[in-house]
């Protein structure tokens, strides 16, 4: 069975892989974009998911807690430093809060309606919209950006071509798009390719994806970073697969180990504390095997892209 690509609409693609959700994955021979079958969005899953629930429960900068390589990629560059930004999929609001405070005319969309309102809580900032971009383009009309930036939002979108449409009418034309997503082609991985199948993935990209995809929808790449293979994939690898394994290191259960609805942000406080520890002595642990692989070849799983519009 061969089915329309969602990012050039050929249908020479071959069947990849079937999950375990019911989902076929398929492999453009075009344009190399790797897509699901059906493209569609599992709305239970985010729901149900402890990782969001806890984020929307508990609000704390992830970069404080967990290292954001892309985030930090962007404020390393600082581009159109000052001018007004829209952050697409803000989450709760921590990168919109932490770009408004070094200067940017910072606004974040997110169609999670409970982590806009937990955000505009604990950052104070009215500047968060549950939303998308068509409803802020209705709500906003005029409104222009000159920065937008999609951090891990892609590859969850049943339609990533309309997107691109969307962005196209809500930025000036000096504008920079700003896109950080998963390398498929990261190597080890080791981190299984779980969360990155659907219904949590819809889309897994290769670098010669995204160009073939920016060319197409009239943007040109004009900075692209590959993650080096960090040593946190390692000390995230013995942390989960090693560490958790022994019942005096670790909380008990799966995940977590709790129910985000059941702890007080005092108690999550603890247990990312005591995380990080963990995650520190799993660094120390995991360091020679990472200086191997980082010989062999070993490749980053995150890719950063600043693009901007054609003339």
């Amino acid at each position: 069975m061969s089915v329309p690509c969602p990012v050039c609409a050929e249908v020479k693609n071959r069947l990849a892989e079937k999950s375990d959700c019911g989902y076929s994955l398929y492999h453009c021979g075009v344009c190399d974009v790797v897509f699901a079958e059906p493209m569609k969005t599992d709305m239970a899953f985010y729901e149900k998911s402890e990782d969001y629930l806890f984020r929307d429960r508990v609000i704390f900068d992830p970069m404080q807690w967990d290292f954001r390589w892309d985030m930090r990629q962007f404020l390393k560059y600082q581009p159109l430093k000052g001018k007004r930004l829209l952050d697409v999929g803000c989450g709760t609001g921590f990168f919109v809060k932490k770009t408004s405070d070094i200067g940017y005319d910072a606004y974040g969309i997110e169609t999670n309606k409970r982590s806009v309102e937990s955000g505009k809580r604990h950052f104070n900032i009215s500047t968060l919209y549950a939303t998308d971009l068509t409803g802020f383009k209705t709500d906003f009309p005029s409104m222009k950006f000159d920065v937008v930036t999609l951090f891990q939002v892609l590859e969850h979108l049943e339609e990533p071509v309309r997107i691109m449409e969307e962005i196209k009418k809500i930025v000036n034309k000096d504008a920079v798009v700003i896109i950080a997503l998963p390398l498929r082609e990261r190597w080890p991985d080791i981190s299984g390719e779980g969360g990155d199948s659907p219904p949590h993935h819809l889309t897994r990209w290769s670098l010669k994806a995204m160009e073939y995809f920016l060319d197409k929808n009239g943007f040109t790449i004009d900075k692209t970073v590959i993650e080096d293979f960090p040593l946190r994939n390692m000390s995230y690898f013995i942390y989960n697969y090693v560490l958790k394994l022994l019942p005096a290191l670790t909380m008990k259960g799966q995940g977590m180990g709790f129910h985000a609805d059941d702890i007080t942000e005092e108690e999550a406080i603890v247990i990312l504390k005591r995380r990080k520890k963990k995650i520190l002595f799993a660094t120390v642990v995991s360091f020679p095997l990472w200086l191997v692989l980082k010989l062999l070849g070993a490749r980053g799983p995150n890719l950063y892209i600043e693009a901007s519009l054609k003339p």
